[in-house]
């Protein structure tokens, strides 16, 4: 009986443990960012002097040690890095895809996505090859539904070079599909030249603000060596970069482009993924935060809220403004949808415009504008460290004006001092008004305050619904 016992406990408990398994996700970031690059064996990239910034990413980060690529050659990779599925492994492939991929999804979900082409001719270029650019490194120039005829979703085919306005501009995609050309990606090119590269255009978008709010960045190679067909493509470096993900974190799971696959659909905040995506091996390991909560059933009202100004750098004192969208699914909800915002610097203060919207079938905007104080701004440093804010200042320098004042009025009254003495220094001071050069008093210069930045929560609330989005301010 005894044993009976304990055999149903242990399957109870095997079978909570599969169902925690399968609920585990990625979780969702605001931008997702995933870097190709070319024909590597991991053993030649990982541990490479020729490599320094690639290799600091994978010591800081999120690397995987046991990371394969399906097939040889290159185009297999990339589609069953997109669809789920190897497709071809023709590389000169010219036909249409017509299969679920991450970017149909991406499209009816109504997420923004780019696939920037280092090389891409002209925007919406899907007519093979290029110079230093190949199609076959961008599979979303084969997919039915970006490629068909009148398609506007054919413009997310853009040059790189548009990549670094974008950022600039703060207008990145959700999504952003990223290829370097066939000299700095190591297919024609040497290793110096790709880390070079990274370091370049990719380095900057890491250490932004921006990027270190909640966002997810990968490096992948497409394939190994022709020589090494370990699991179909051989043995390859996939490292993780972003604020969620374990520092200096290693795997040793076995992984798979499909499970890449899947890992950035969720953190797209996608649900349904592409082809073999679906039952691949999560990657939430290389995760120190747990997923959100599940989204609410299908029909059930929701909405969502958007910062269409992501960040703003303004001089203290002054106001800074964020432009936010929400957008109601299956309306209408209970009730409006009121506005709050925490995380904001010391003295400031937010207001929106407006505070309170009730969501229907279209989207909504609202203003936020941040107040900031100009106090924070105006400290100057004294001895040992302790600082007089602006308005003491000011109550020093007129008292001591003042004292100067009365200190001249004894002197002029007879009454500055006794026989014998020396004058104040009042007197001293008044004693030098006919000298027709006097020393000015220098004016203290402030040391200036250097700039802060901080991250305010938006939150959005209607009944038990609560979503926020995280903005950034610069302080000068």
């Amino acid at each position: 009986m005894a044993g009976k016992k304990i055999h149903s406990a242990l399957i109870l408990c095997f079978a909570l443990l599969a169902s925690l398994a399968t609920q585990a996700q990625a979780p969702v970031s605001s931008h997702v960012y995933v870097v190709m690059e070319e024909n590597s064996n991991y053993s030649d990239i990982i541990g490479n002097g020729n490599m320094p910034y690639l290799n600091s990413l994978a010591s800081q980060y999120g690397l995987a040690t046991n990371y394969y690529a399906n097939t040889h050659p290159s185009i297999g990779n990339y589609f069953m890095l997109t669809t789920g599925q190897i497709i071809t492994n023709n590389d000169g492939y010219t036909g249409t895809v017509s299969a679920s991929n991450i970017f149909s999804q991406l499209i009816a979900n109504g997420k923004t996505w780019k696939s920037y082409a280092e090389g891409l001719p002209s925007v919406g270029w899907i007519s093979g090859d290029s110079g230093n650019y190949l199609q076959r490194h961008n599979p979303a120039a084969y997919m039915s539904d970006v490629k068909a005829s009148g398609s506007a979703v054919v413009k997310n085919i853009v040059p790189f070079t548009q990549f670094a306005t974008d950022r600039a501009a703060g207008t990145l995609p959700q999504f952003s599909f990223i290829v370097p050309n066939v000299l700095n990606d190591l297919h024609d090119g040497s290793d110096v030249q790709a880390d070079n590269w990274l370091t370049n255009n990719i380095k900057p978008l890491i250490d932004s603000a921006n990027f270190k709010v909640n966002d997810l960045l990968i490096i992948v190679f497409d394939e190994a060596q022709d020589t090494d067909t370990a699991h179909g493509g051989g043995q390859v470096a996939m490292v993780v970069i972003g604020p969620k993900v374990k520092q200096g974190y290693q795997s040793t799971t076995f992984y798979q482009h499909e499970s890449l696959l899947r890992m950035l659909s969720e953190a797209s905040g996608l649900t349904s993924f592409p082809g073999a995506g679906a039952s691949a091996p999560e990657m939430t390991e290389f995760f120190s935060v747990s997923a959100p909560p599940p989204p609410p059933p299908v029909g059930s009202p929701d909405f969502a809220i958007t910062a269409t100004t992501a960040s703003q750098t303004v001089p203290r004192g002054q106001t800074a403004t964020y432009g936010l969208s929400l957008a109601a699914s299956n309306p209408p909800l209970g009730s409006p949808v009121t506005l709050s915002c925490s995380g904001l610097p010391s003295a400031a203060a937010c207001s929106f415009a407006p505070n309170s919207v009730t969501l229907g079938a279209s989207p909504v905007s609202s203003t936020m504008t941040v107040t900031t104080s100009v106090t924070s701004a105006s400290l100057s440093p004294l001895p040992n460290g302790h600082q007089i804010p602006v308005g003491g200042k000011m109550a020093l320098w007129s008292s001591l004006a003042v004292f100067g004042l009365f200190g001249s009025f004894r002197v002029a009254m007879g009454c500055g001092s006794s026989a014998g003495q020396a004058p104040t220094a009042s007197a001293a001071t008044a004693g030098s008004a006919g000298n027709p050069n006097p020393t000015p008093t220098p004016t203290p210069t402030p040391t200036p305050t250097p700039s802060k930045t901080f991250t305010i929560t938006v939150t959005a609330t209607s009944g038990t619904l609560v979503h926020s989005v995280p903005v950034t301010l610069t302080l000068q």
